[in-house]
């Protein structure tokens, strides 16, 4: 059977996400610029950063994509406990601190790795170090997700206060 609200969502979906892939990339290219030029690592050029920071992000993706549909599948197909839990309380691990904590320490040990390998350190061309790259992609996601924050608690400022003048009858 042919449903056309979800037709319309999986065509959003198969555009959308890529084309919001794309823009966080680019975002976190010119975050890790700045991070490296804080840090005293020298200039990146820009089309480095952004092969570094996609092949970084589609990497932690996968990761993600796959510990959670692992976990997820786990939970799943184990026996369902009806006496005090629901399937929102089984699954809940993903929403808690915890999780968050691990995925974290995952996207930044990985993020580092990926740098290792594919940044250089000033105009002598040496790799960096792993503990360097560990600082730089801390920094990275430290500089990228305040950005992001920044914006969206300004977008959200911005609607309030355009809402709040709004004559309502």
């Amino acid at each position: 059977m042919f449903d056309p609200v979800l037709a319309s969502f999986i065509l959003a979906a198969l555009i959308g996400i890529p084309f919001v892939f794309i823009i966080v990339c680019y975002a976190s290219a010119s975050s890790l610029r700045v991070a490296a030029k804080w840090l005293h690592f020298g200039s990146i050029a820009p089309g480095v950063a952004f092969k570094s920071v996609l092949m970084t992000h589609f990497a932690t993706l996968m990761i993600h994509l796959s510990i959670f549909t692992l976990a997820g599948s786990m939970l799943l197909s184990a026996p369902f406990n009806r006496r005090g839990y629901d399937l929102f309380a089984q699954i809940g691990f993903f929403f808690t601190p915890t999780y968050h904590i691990l995925a974290l320490g995952i996207s930044l040990a990985c993020t580092a790795l990926f740098f290792c390998r594919t940044l250089y350190r000033g105009k002598d061309e040496e790799k960096l170090s792993f503990q360097d790259a560990l600082t730089l992609s801390a920094l990275h996601f430290a500089i990228l997700f305040g950005s992001i924050f920044l914006l969206v608690g300004l977008t959200a400022l911005f609607v309030y206060a355009v809402v709040s003048f709004l004559p309502f009858p």
